[in-house]
């Protein structure tokens, strides 16, 4: 993706030869893979799956790691989430089968519109805001073969959802993403924009402490997605596997990215192979 380039570039400035691979495919030739530009991934996760136990059974290193991007892969993580006390947009997941009718959605949060999505998607697809039984029933098609998500509709939206970017555990920038006026979708390809935010200190805070509580292991970068309620943070997404970065809205993001990779390559014991043959090969500095 154009954000990610500046990447590669950082990555090279580091003494690393970087090229775009499909998922998938056979990674021996390489050694050390970092999750980006996948979010097709949602079309065939159940070869993804597969593809990520390969990865997994065979410790070829990538960033982040397999174990992360499995559990992130499904939205539902947001129900555990928030059984485990984090503060989360309060969620639903159905599973995929599951018998309920149009009324019944509807009913999960009474008296508010829900928003209606799959469990498994990127960029907003197939998200239905229901505020009538009408609009519920292409979620409850949906449900028929894949797990859903129901949460109440947030209109905070409107005044933006926050995204949180952090390398190595480290916050690095935020920006604010908002919806057009005639849609509830903050993605660019919905019509949403989003611009550079700096955020109050205590909300970074906030978004550190869910990201610190929500995964066994500080992951290479993350992207805390959230809205501000009554003052404090809800978290709406958490992304570990190819969110946006918005390289481009922060001028030392690129490079932050790149340590954070040379430096997960360096601490982190299963990538301590990589470090020693890219040093054979005369790429690491």
């Amino acid at each position: 993706m154009p954000d990610d380039q500046s990447l590669a570039q950082a990555l090279a400035t580091r003494g690393y030869a970087v090229s775009p691979v499909p998922w998938g495919s056979d990674l021996s030739g390489y050694s050390l893979s970092v999750f980006r530009s996948c979010s097709d991934y949602p079309e065939d996760i159940v070869a993804f799956s597969s593809w990520l136990d390969e990865i997994e059974t065979s410790n070829f290193p990538v960033l982040n790691s397999p174990e992360v991007v499995r559990d992130n892969a499904d939205k539902g993580y947001l129900v555990k989430l928030a059984a485990r006390g984090l503060p989360t947009i309060p969620t639903v997941r159905l599973a995929p089968g599951e018998e309920l009718a149009s009324l019944d959605l509807m009913g999960l949060f009474p008296g508010q519109p829900v928003v209606i999505k799959p469990a498994v998607a990127t960029r907003g697809m197939h998200a239905v805001l229901a505020s009538s039984l009408e609009d519920a029933r292409s979620g409850t098609e949906m449900l028929k073969t894949q797990p859903m998500l129901v949460q109440p509709y947030m209109p905070e939206i409107r005044e933006g959802e926050i995204s949180f970017v952090f390398f190595n555990g480290e916050f690095s920038h935020a920006v604010v993403k908002t919806p057009a006026a005639h849609d509830f979708r903050v993605q660019p390809r919905h019509g949403g924009s989003r611009s550079p935010y700096n955020p109050d200190m205590g909300l970074v805070r906030e978004a550190l402490h869910i990201l610190k509580h929500a995964v066994p292991v500080m992951p290479c970068y993350a992207r805390v997605d959230g809205l501000v309620h009554k003052k404090k943070l809800l978290l709406m997404e958490l992304e570990l596997i190819e969110p946006c970065v918005f390289l481009s809205s922060c001028r030392h993001a690129a490079d932050r990215f790149g340590e954070a990779v040379h430096a997960a390559v360096a601490t982190r014991p299963h990538l301590r192979e990589v470090e020693r043959y890219d040093r054979a090969r005369n790429l690491t500095p």
